[in-house]
């Protein structure tokens, strides 16, 4: 009888506690829809993510690729600089001429650099005008993260 009982509690407990977690929320928000016209800019997947070490005799110049989906006007991208290390880097602008869909930009390293240090450069294109709000940034980057240290090598022969 006492098992009874105590089972008969548990089982309580039991239906008491699914009730609760079972309970039907049925409030669903839609995402904000895409932008009109919105033009689809994305760098190129390989050049996203780059770890450099450069000998100082090297150009401390690189040369990006941008694309875009939507190519039916003349603009300049917005990019919002997310990482700049003590404001060394420089880029040119990010500019498409009308029905272009593929365009390069270049991004330069200060010959006030040192050498053996790591410096981190790291830009991002956020206006929902330029970048779909749903795009995979694993397939089309809306972003480039750029790690670069100047290091003299010596050749210590064989």
């Amino acid at each position: 009888m006492k098992t009874l009982k105590t089972l008969k509690y548990a089982l309580l407990a039991l239906v008491g506690i699914s009730a609760v977690a079972c309970s039907e929320d049925n409030t669903y928000t839609p995402g904000a829809p895409e932008e009109k016209d919105c033009y689809g800019v994305y760098f190129v997947k390989e050049e996203a993510n780059q770890t450099l070490e450069l000998d100082p005799t090297e150009s401390t110049s690189m040369v990006y690729t941008v694309i875009r989906q939507n190519a039916t006007d003349a603009v300049t991208v917005p990019v919002k600089i997310d990482a700049n290390t003590d404001n060394l880097f420089s880029i040119s602008p990010i500019e498409f001429a009308e029905g272009e869909d593929e365009t390069t930009f270049t991004v330069s390293l200060s010959s006030e650099s040192e050498l053996g240090v790591e410096y981190e450069f790291g830009l991002s294109v956020v206006d929902p005008k330029f970048v779909p709000q749903y795009i995979s940034n694993t397939t089309k980057p809306t972003s480039i993260h750029l790690s670069i240290t100047r290091i003299k090598w010596v050749d210590l022969g064989e």
